[in-house]
């Protein structure tokens, strides 16, 4: 009986201290769960083209005491005049600030992404307007629908087989092709358009503020930092001039005339990035 006992009391004792060790293992664990460093944030570039509105941000992540998953990311603008707020959704990331956010094959998708204390991650990622570029879907698409029904109505009055530049083989033709275009650009669906897409195009001169939200897998509160800048006059006319180059784009293919491309610029920061006093859940996008 008595060995019995000894026997165990020896099985209890491996027990608890078997128990103890993986007790342990689990306090280490979350005593040292990784926490994301914000390293540094660059000047916000600002664009309007095909996609709507959009904000790039270049920066730089680390993680202490451990790996960090970045689940998402989001970014906050509000007007001060105004006080008017837009939520810009995280798009995906671009391969330099110079690429055009309308060139959608040069991004990288907006996946979650690892960072570890000896490997931390540098990045461009893109913010989105999602809800003024749906609005402009279906001004793009009218606008284009026209401009087709344009083409292939000179395309039957001149005897062309082909909708295309190239079937004009004398300069009276393409000088006939020509006014039509003139006269596209000054149909009622033209300035229709023009004036829905400048609408659109909320960049206006003055003072805004942003707000940037980090997710991580490992952090339950989302980590922020907020900075303010300052568009100047001339920036927003740079902004405004994309209308007319998505109205041109169309008529520039057909014609086999180079794009002109989406104008971008780069906000005059008052204020650096610094550390979000609250991080509230985002608030409803506005619009005019």
């Amino acid at each position: 009986m008595t060995e019995n006992w000894i026997g165990y009391a020896g099985l209890i004792t491996a027990l608890v201290a078997f128990t103890q060790f993986w007790v342990w293992q689990i306090i280490r664990r979350s005593s040292t769960r990784g926490q994301i460093t914000v390293a540094a944030l660059g000047t916000p570039e600002i664009g309007f083209d095909l996609n709507g509105p959009h904000i790039a941000i270049a920066g730089s992540f680390t993680a202490t005491r451990g790996d960090v998953h970045v689940l998402s990311m989001e970014l906050t603008l509000t007007q001060k005049k105004t006080h008017k707020t837009r939520t810009f959704l995280w798009a995906g990331f671009k391969p330099s600030y110079a690429v055009s956010a309308g060139d959608g094959s040069a991004w990288l998708p907006p996946e979650g992404f690892g960072i570890s204390p000896l490997m931390p991650r540098r990045f461009i990622a893109l913010f989105h307007d999602f809800p003024t570029a749906q609005e402009m879907k279906p001004i793009l698409h009218r606008y284009r629908q026209n401009w087709y029904e344009a083409v292939q109505r000179f395309s039957e009055g001149n005897g062309l087989g082909r909708p295309s530049f190239d079937n004009s083989d004398s300069s009276e033709m393409s000088k006939s092709l020509l006014d039509a275009v003139n006269d596209f650009k000054r149909s009622p669906i033209c300035m229709h358009s023009y004036t829905e897409l400048d609408r659109l195009c909320y960049w206006e001169h003055g003072d805004y503020s942003l707000s940037l939200k980090i997710i991580t897998e490992e952090e339950p509160d989302s980590i922020g930092r907020e900075a303010d800048f300052n568009l100047p006059k001339g920036d927003v006319k740079f902004l405004k001039a994309n209308c007319v180059e998505m109205l041109d784009e169309p008529i520039a293919k057909f014609l086999r005339k180079p794009a002109k491309g989406y104008d971008l610029v780069y906000a005059q920061p008052t204020a650096g990035w610094q550390k979000a006093r609250t991080v509230a859940p985002s608030p409803p996008a506005t619009s005019d």
